[in-house]
């Protein structure tokens, strides 16, 4: 049984690292469709199209802000996917709770590297800014957290379980927030530049 649990907790988190975006999942709910009337303008070329996209593409990856050609993941998901493929540690659910609680600091740490990146950068007023961000994020995430221990537990019932669960709902937090400081840095720093 803790074999099986360890399999769907390493799926849950090796699917939810593999994305390379903050945002992995689109719901259906706020997709919205509209009628178009057909356009009579004539549509760019293939050339064309490519030629914007390439010119986009050198743009961001000149700013530093991403490199397309790379598509790079994360240190941090790559050490983790390793770390989980060890069957010793798949097989024991409490290493993998703890293997996931280890990577979810790694990644509040970046996400406070960041914070401190970007104090360097800000002048003053954005500063604020930044800080409230953060404040309201923290709360926010405390809330959740209870909400989403509440849920569960009125769902499925108290036990053990809900460690493992929170210690992969902590990783993907922390790990959203990082990288949404991380890109909103290089953001500015490019801007400064």
């Amino acid at each position: 049984m803790k074999y099986k649990l360890g399999i769907l907790l390493l799926i849950s988190v090796l699917l939810l690292t593999s994305c390379n975006s903050t945002v992995c999942m689109l719901n259906d709910a706020n997709i919205q469709t509209e009628e178009v009337a057909p356009s009579t303008e004539e549509s760019p070329t293939y050339e064309q199209l490519s030629s914007e996209n390439e010119r986009l593409k050198k743009l961001l990856d000149d700013n530093g802000i991403y490199n397309f050609d790379t598509l790079e993941r994360h240190p941090i998901d790559i050490e983790l996917e390793k770390v989980l493929s060890d069957p010793v540690i798949l097989g024991d659910t409490l290493k993998v709770r703890a293997t996931l609680q280890t990577y979810a600091k790694k990644w509040e740490e970046e996400m406070n590297k960041y914070v401190v990146l970007l104090t360097e950068k800000l002048d003053d007023d954005k500063l604020k800014w930044l800080i409230e961000s953060q404040t309201n994020w923290k709360e926010s995430k405390n809330a959740d957290d209870e909400l989403y221990v509440q849920c569960y537990v009125q769902q499925i019932g108290e036990g053990s379980l809900i460690k493992d669960v929170m210690a992969s709902k902590n990783y993907r937090d922390y790990r959203a927030r990082a990288l949404y400081l991380e890109e909103t840095y290089n953001i500015i720093k490019t801007e400064n530049q």
